[in-house]
C-alpha cells in the first residue's frame, strides 16, 4: 500500500484499525492499512521465480524463513485489536488480531516454486486427456 485507506473506505461506524482522519493518515502502516502480513507475499516471490529474477525474491524469502525459524509469524490465538501479529507495523509491532493466521505460512511455498520442474508442473494448463 502507497496510499493510506480514506475513513469512509471502512465498515463503518467503526472496524479494526479504522482511521479517525478521513485521509486515514493516522492508522497508515497498520494492519490493513499499510501495515505488513505474509499472508500476500507468495505471489510476489512466484512472479519473481517465474521471471527468471530470483535474487529479490531469494532475499526476501531468507528473511521470512529466518523470522519463521524463530516462531515469530504467530502469537497465539487473539481476539484482541492490535495484538495479533498475523499484521505488523513496519517497525515489527503487532496490528492485528489474530494472532494465529494460517495464510502467515502460504510463503512456505515458495521454496518449492523457485525450482522450474515443481512451477512447470504446477502451473501447466489444464488438458483434457485426447
Amino acid at each position: 500500500m502507497l496510499v493510506p485507506v480514506r475513513r469512509s473506505d471502512y465498515l463503518l461506524p467503526d472496524a479494526i484499525g479504522i482511521p479517525q482522519r478521513e485521509d486515514g493518515t493516522d492508522t497508515f502502516g497498520q494492519y490493513m492499512n499499510g501495515g505488513i502480513t505474509a499472508g500476500h507475499v507468495l505471489h510476489f516471490l512466484a512472479a519473481h521465480y517465474i521471471l527468471d529474477e530470483p535474487k529479490r525474491a531469494d532475499r526476501v524469502l531468507r528473511a521470512m524463513l529466518e523470522r519463521q525459524m524463530r516462531g515469530e509469524f504467530q502469537n497465539g490465538v487473539r481476539d484482541a485489536g492490535g495484538q495479533g501479529i498475523d499484521w505488523t507495523t513496519w517497525d515489527g509491532k503487532p496490528s492485528g488480531y489474530e494472532g494465529y493466521l494460517a495464510d502467515s505460512f502460504r510463503f512456505l511455498q515458495a521454496v518449492l516454486l523457485r525450482e522450474r520442474p515443481f512451477r512447470d508442473r504446477l502451473y501447466r494448463p489444464l488438458r483434457s486427456e485426447e
